[in-house]
């Protein structure tokens, strides 16, 4: 969708605003995913869904209207598609050519009173996914919610959505202070989010970025402010403090989770980096330790 810097600026302000509301009170719920062509008759006008909707487009033809002026967004392959809970929205399809698309549906949901989180300012966007992260991502959260076999499919696909919506958030607000990212960092940085399970050789990143070891390190450094190993330590830790505060796994299933070979070696570079224990963390959070 075409907007201005301030268009973006205010989406960048709602999207992080109920994120910056869900990290503390609330855990995600997805109430529908699925990954399918869609039927002729899914059409639909000026709907009000009371959860969040997210479409991705794998291909096909169609159109979404939404916003004041009921701006037509045409579909696109790798156009994703955001609308909160209460913002109205329709969906034209294309019957010579449907589309194939993700839908999902799911609620921010209040740790406390189990009520879904009230968006005052309803609001919808379209963003394409020019470095197909979030195709991945997506792809990978049906995979997990939809594998009978994987014990915690379900919670491992909330996990997902969860890093989906801050990619979604970044997103944003790189719309509205532009970034020239070297496209090799990028696509080094996007294996490292899809494989935080595994503690990555340095030869492997550099591998896919096609750069000499030194030089990699060097852009790294000077793109993203650390080193390639740091930063994927970093990654990893915020990912085991999401799971901290948002599941029940204990120390040593996120230990197992995030590739870690026993739970004292996870608690051992937590505390190291963090100067607390997981366990600490877990029992008051953040915000009451620093």
């Amino acid at each position: 969708m075409s907007k201005s810097n301030s268009d973006y600026k205010n989406l960048s302000r709602l999207l992080n605003n109920m994120l910056d509301e869900y990290i503390n009170d609330y855990h995600i719920q997805i109430n529908a995913c699925n990954d399918f062509r869609l039927p002729i008759d899914w059409d639909f006008k000026n709907r009000v869904n009371p959860d969040f909707h997210l479409a991705y487009v794998r291909r096909g033809l169609g159109s979404y209207n939404y916003g004041l002026d009921n701006y037509r967004d045409i579909m696109e392959t790798g156009k994703i598609y955001f609308f909160s809970t209460g913002y109205c929205h329709s969906r034209t399809l294309n019957k010579q050519d449907l589309p194939h698309m993700i839908l999902m549906r799911f609620n921010m949901i209040n740790n406390n009173t189990n009520e879904p989180i009230e968006v005052k300012e309803p609001f919808g966007f379209s963003i394409p996914d020019n470095h197909s992260i979030l195709h991945n991502y997506l792809t990978a959260l049906i995979n997990n919610y939809h594998n009978p076999n994987k014990s915690y499919g379900k919670k491992i696909a909330m996990s997902i959505l969860e890093q989906i919506l801050y990619e979604l958030a970044e997103n944003v607000m790189s719309l509205q202070t532009p970034r020239n990212i070297d496209k090799r960092l990028r696509k080094t940085v996007e294996y490292i989010q899809l494989n935080i399970h595994r503690h990555i050789p340095l030869d492997e990143l550099c591998h896919i970025a096609g750069l000499s070891k030194n030089y990699f390190r060097k852009l790294f450094k000077a793109e993203y402010g650390l080193y390639p190993k740091t930063y994927m330590i970093n990654m990893r830790l915020e990912q085991a403090e999401r799971l901290l505060m948002k599941t029940e796994y204990t120390i040593k299933e996120i230990s197992q989770l995030l590739g870690y070979s026993d739970p004292y070696s996870f608690s051992k570079q937590y505390k190291e980096k963090r100067g607390y224990p997981p366990s600490l963390y877990r029992l008051h959070g953040k915000n009451k330790l620093i």
